[in-house]
């Protein structure tokens, strides 16, 4: 008697050794500097008073600093995971680029976003604020990234280690992303509003800075379709 033939397993994401090594490499030093990135957040983007955040801003230590590096760091290659399992199932698998290089190809993209928005809020806020203004919100931006790349870390991984969740777990991403963006924007309008006229500049920002630098990774994930 003939018992049934085993079937392979598919491949996912998940099976690339370089991919597994690349995710673990950042996510065991973000953990350790989670409680940096969280006291940041709180003086940063839930404190109310112009006060502390000029000290925060002021106080940033070496270790603060290399908190937000890593934890951004984390937030580009979550993106990058999540923008490449979605490709990956959109093909069903047959993609040119292994997970390993096509992660790291859309996490670079990721990283130049996140580069050109920084630049961006550095040109924006010297032109049309305070100096303090603009530290502080450079800062803040530099805390939204990084308190997002641990969120991040739950689709990213959804989609990498199950893609046929792909899908679902992009919208959640993108919902996450989205919140936290509110979070900053509301931050910048604050920063920014002194007058009914400020309101232009606000949205000139928002399909500038926000919107242009996206399609950079966004395209590259395309491309690798």
């Amino acid at each position: 008697m003939q018992g049934l033939l085993p079937e392979l397993l598919p491949m996912t994401p998940a099976h690339d050794p370089t991919l597994r090594a690349m995710v673990w490499a950042l996510i065991i030093p973000a953990l350790i500097f989670l409680p940096s990135v969280v006291r940041l957040w709180g003086k940063f983007m839930t404190s109310l008073s112009r006060h502390e955040e000029k000290l925060a801003a002021a106080e940033r230590t070496l270790t603060d600093r290399l908190a937000q590096i890593i934890a951004g760091l984390l937030c580009c290659l979550m993106t990058g995971v999540l923008l490449y399992c979605v490709a990956f199932k959109l093909r069903g698998g047959n993609l040119a680029l292994a997970p390993g290089a096509g992660v790291g190809l859309t996490a670079a993209g990721a990283v130049v976003c996140g580069l050109i928005q920084f630049i961006g809020y550095r040109v924006v806020g010297y032109a049309f604020t305070t100096s303090s203004n603009t530290i502080i919100w450079i800062r803040s931006l530099a805390v939204n990234i990084a308190m997002l790349g641990y969120w991040m870390v739950i689709p990213a991984l959804g989609a990498m280690f199950y893609p046929g969740m792909a899908y679902a777990m992009f919208w959640l991403g993108a919902a996450l992303f989205l919140i936290f963006r509110i979070a900053l924007w509301i931050k910048c309008f604050r920063i920014f509003y002194d007058s009914a006229f400020s309101i232009v500049y606000f949205f000139l920002y928002l399909c500038t800075l926000e919107t242009v630098p996206l399609l950079i990774p966004v395209g590259i994930a395309l491309f690798i379709c």
